[in-house]
């Protein structure tokens, strides 16, 4: 038994689900880590669903789990051997032999699909990150100002700041959201409440603007 990695990107996916079909790939007992980014039910679409008509049963012929690359070239802090991976297997069985290939640093998740997830979840963070910075940049170092003050001066100067911007109606939407799903569960109860006065992320300290319920 041996592991191959198979790495996924868009323009990688159909060449590599068509080669993984040949037999002269696929051997009995393989077991196939995936670690690349893609959308959630992409292994199980192009792998395991045509595998499993010409190799076989999944998690006892061959073993199939997801588990995202956790890489950070140059860093000798975190390395391969003790960065933490999560691994979803197409079976039980698959999960276990892939915990097995990474070590005591594999957390097992329920499915591929949550692994799948997990990495898309991960790199968008990244990605929102990334681009913060680039929105913060481009007001901070024309105009020299205090980062807390920068969407009001920004507003001011007409400079837009469209992620900011994004961010801002994400965390109205979302209170809105969480305001409704209280109502909800304290609909089930008896306590009576007529408001709603903080939602906060930081003790003791005040986040957002009071709530009406």
């Amino acid at each position: 038994m041996f592991q191959r990695r198979i790495h996924q990107t868009s323009n990688q996916i159909f060449p590599i689900s068509n080669r993984l079909y040949s037999r002269s790939f696929i051997h009995p007992s393989q077991v196939l880590i995936l670690e690349s980014t893609s959308y959630p039910g992409t292994t199980g679409d192009y792998l395991i669903q045509p595998l499993e008509q010409e190799e076989g049963t999944i998690g006892k012929d061959l073993f199939i789990a997801f588990s995202p690359e956790r890489e950070a070239p140059g860093n000798s802090t975190f390395e391969v051997r003790n960065t933490v991976k999560l691994v979803g297997g197409a079976a039980q069985k698959c999960t276990t032999l892939v915990q097995s290939v990474i070590g005591e640093q594999a957390v097992p998740v329920r499915s591929i699909e949550i692994a799948e997830l997990a990495k898309v979840y991960e790199n968008s963070f990244r990605f929102i990150n990334i681009n913060l910075a680039n929105d913060l940049h481009s007001i901070c170092y024309p105009l020299g100002i205090d980062p807390y003050y920068l969407k009001w001066c920004a507003n001011q100067m007409n400079v837009e700041v469209p992620l900011i911007d994004a961010a801002s109606q994400m965390e109205a939407r979302t209170m809105d959201r969480l305001v409704q799903e209280a109502l909800r569960l304290l609909s089930r109860c008896s306590v009576p409440l007529s408001r709603c006065l903080r939602w906060t992320i930081k003790k003791h300290r005040r986040h957002t603007e009071v709530c009406s319920i």
